[in-house]
């Protein structure tokens, strides 16, 4: 018994050994990387693998991560500052850093930082997914609903060769009759020719010359 006593006395003063945190991609959903964290977020400053984790998933050509929280039961300073540090990191190689199911005490800590705000949080993974889509569609350029149709170049029309100038000629013109004078209505003098006229009669006087 005293040295069962022994032992418990000195398991009392011996810390309480901490199961490690765990990081693991679980899966990738359309390119979405979905990372799950397991334990205690409070890495030290020379051990962040979280952000290790994301700048080698960007490397190899990612850019949206989903980061499952519902196994993590404390999150401290440091671990804010680790998901800070990957959300910058998402957006600097054109993506997003959501959060999934985060605990009650990580709502808390991140409601007091006021970062809240910051991250996209969801409860419902399938929902959380299918926003990444969305932000991309938000983001996409618009478009006209009928595009342009491309008509291949036309060769431009020829030009019309100018109509030749009309020359003017010259114009006869017909001389001018006088106009005839207008008819008179008095009656015109009736001219007798000398062989239409009778013969004139001798006097008297000239006979008795004659015959005497």
């Amino acid at each position: 018994m005293k040295s069962s006593d022994n032992d418990s006395e000195r398991g009392a003063g011996r810390p309480v050994a901490r199961r490690p945190t765990r990081y693991r991609l679980e899966k990738k959903v359309n390119g979405i990387c979905v990372l799950e964290v397991v334990g205690r977020l409070a890495p030290s400053t020379a051990q962040e693998e979280l952000t290790t984790r994301v700048d080698d998933l960007i490397a190899s050509g990612h850019s949206n991560f989903l980061i499952d929280l519902r196994g993590v039961s404390y999150i401290s300073s440091t671990g804010v500052g680790s998901l800070i540090e990957c959300y910058h990191h998402a957006e600097r190689a054109g993506g997003k850093l959501k959060l999934l199911n985060p605990s009650q005490a990580v709502r808390q800590i991140l409601s007091v930082s006021k970062l809240d705000s910051v991250f996209d949080m969801w409860t419902d993974e399938s929902a959380a997914l299918r926003s990444f889509s969305v932000d991309e569609d938000a983001n996409a350029p618009a478009l006209d609903d009928d595009p342009p149709t491309l008509v291949p170049n036309a060769a431009p029309p020829a030009k019309a060769a100018p109509a030749p100038k009309a020359t003017a000629s010259p114009v006869s013109v017909a001389p001018i009759e006088p106009a005839a004078p207008p008819a008179s209505t008095a009656p015109q003098p009736r001219i007798v020719k000398a062989a239409d006229a009778p013969p004139l009669k001798k006097s008297r006087s000239r006979r008795a010359k004659s015959s005497s």
